[in-house]
């Protein structure tokens, strides 16, 4: 319980003699650091954390710097963080929690290495996993006109991003 604790103190020494102190003091409620689990991508940019509460604690753990994230110094997986909270009257809360960093997908672009500029439209379909997005000049949608990119090297992307929203 907090607020004004009283405190008796009775000694009674060999001889049969007792004495008695009295002295009391203030106990505080301890404000409770709460700290929530969150996901990121391996490749997200450096992240300022604000999963701990009350405001005004500190982060720390691996790849935490200056209550900063950033992902690309840890692996993929599951991480541990800490959160520390001092109130005004210098109690001391902390709680634990979880990062997950979510590795990239994984994904292949097989194409023909070369093509006929009169070909007509190309049909793409070596992008894995499927359902993922081509681009580039002459891409619409799945669709490639070689026309348009004339002759010479020219480069096309494949992009995925899977269910953890990680591209």
């Amino acid at each position: 319980n907090s607020g004004n604790v009283t405190i008796d103190y009775f000694l009674t020494d060999s001889n049969g003699c007792t004495n008695n102190q009295q002295d009391s003091l203030i106990v505080y409620q301890t404000q409770q650091a709460v700290l929530d689990s969150f996901s990121i991508c391996e490749n997200s940019q450096t992240l300022q954390l604000t999963y701990g509460s009350p405001s005004g604690g500190l982060y720390s753990g691996n790849g935490i710097i200056n209550d900063t994230f950033n992902p690309l110094t840890v692996s993929s997986g599951v991480s541990v963080y800490n959160y520390q909270f001092t109130d005004s009257n210098g109690c001391v809360s902390t709680d634990t929690s979880f990062i997950t960093i979510n590795a990239l997908p994984n994904t292949s672009l097989i194409l023909p290495n070369e093509i006929c500029l009169s070909a007509g439209n190309l049909t793409l379909y070596g992008g894995t996993p499927m359902g993922g997005i081509y681009s580039g000049l002459g891409v619409v949608g799945n669709q490639l006109d070689p026309s348009v990119n004339g002759i010479g090297f020219n480069e096309l992307t494949y992009s995925y991003t899977d269910s953890n929203n990680c591209s």
